[in-house]
């Protein structure tokens, strides 16, 4: 099946790097004083159709089990930028606890 108008615009959107722009990952103690890794992303306020869906694992591989998506939780309220929102995401197992000692985040798209 060809893809269509909508998703080729989508796609080529994307390429031109107008919608999600992922900013380097870092990390951030919460309340317990753990470290956790997080993802940052910026997107178009106004992009329906759209299903960015953040996933977490202790490893590379660990993303394609679906359970990934469980392990990814929002940090807060989006952040406004102008036409743009900034959202943040922490991995929910603490790099100390992580049976490899790494965690691994990644954003996926669906449209």
């Amino acid at each position: 099946m060809l893809p269509s108008f909508l998703q080729m615009r989508r796609l080529l959107l994307a390429m031109l790097s107008l919608l999600p722009v992922l900013a380097l990952g870092q990390s951030i103690t919460i309340n317990d004083s753990q470290t956790y890794l997080t993802l940052q992303i910026r997107v178009r306020q106004r992009d329906a159709g759209t299903n960015l869906i953040p996933e977490a694992a202790s490893t590379a591989a660990g993303l394609a089990l679906q359970e990934a998506a469980t392990h990814a939780h929002q940090v807060g309220a989006p952040v406004p930028d102008g036409k743009f929102k900034v959202l943040t995401y922490y991995y929910d197992v603490p790099i100390d606890d992580s049976p490899t000692g790494l965690g691994v985040m990644r954003l996926r798209a669906t449209f």
